[in-house]
């Protein structure tokens, strides 16, 4: 047989597999999973770039775009349902008691975001071929959008949540007028 293919004797080591695991301030003394998720994990690196058109343009030219707007993500859809996650996923949620003896009932109640309310990372943890993980980080985090589920019959409830990456003033760099990008992604040495 004949016909052209990309495949190589280190194709079966380069694939990532599997589900991903998405965790909370990954490597810091404050890690935590954040448990079960349903129907896969996603990063979205939604980076735009502006052309800086001029007389005569013909088309794209090299060295005639600059960034715009970058808003990398990671989404999930949550079946695990606690306390912490539900408050995780409504920015400036806060423990709320209105009843200090009631027992039975834990309460969250709106409010407005704080700077403790930004989660320092939320990685994506996926699983290459040869075993090697695969990290996908983004920085000072913040869960975006409406808190949308509902129930079913013979079903879980599924909490989506998108964790948007927010860049830190801290890191504007007033020399360059450069800033850091608030994502990264760190790939094994071994595999590339």
């Amino acid at each position: 047989m004949k016909g052209k293919t990309g495949f190589s004797t280190n194709t079966a080591d380069r694939l990532l597999v599997d589900a991903a695991q998405v965790v909370l301030n990954y490597g810091e003394v404050t890690e935590t999973n954040l448990g079960a998720t349903r129907d896969g994990t996603s990063f979205n690196l939604n980076r735009t770039f502006r052309e800086m058109p001029f007389d005569g343009m013909r088309g794209p030219t090299k060295g005639m775009k600059r960034r715009e707007r970058i808003e990398a993500s990671i989404a999930c859809n949550l079946l695990e349902m606690t306390k912490a996650n539900l408050q995780l996923a409504i920015a400036g949620a806060t423990d709320y008691t209105p009843d200090p003896e009631d027992e039975d009932f834990d309460y969250i109640h709106g409010g407005p975001v704080a700077d403790a309310d930004y989660i320092d990372n939320v990685a994506l943890v996926g699983t290459l071929s040869t075993g090697d993980d695969v990290i996908i980080l983004i920085f000072n985090a913040l869960p975006d959008g409406p808190l949308d589920f509902s129930t079913a019959d013979a079903d879980e409830l599924v909490l989506p949540i998108t964790f948007i990456a927010h860049f830190d003033p801290a890191e504007y760099d007033d020399e360059t007028g450069e800033w850091e990008e608030p994502w990264e992604i760190r790939f094994p040495v071994a595999a590339s």
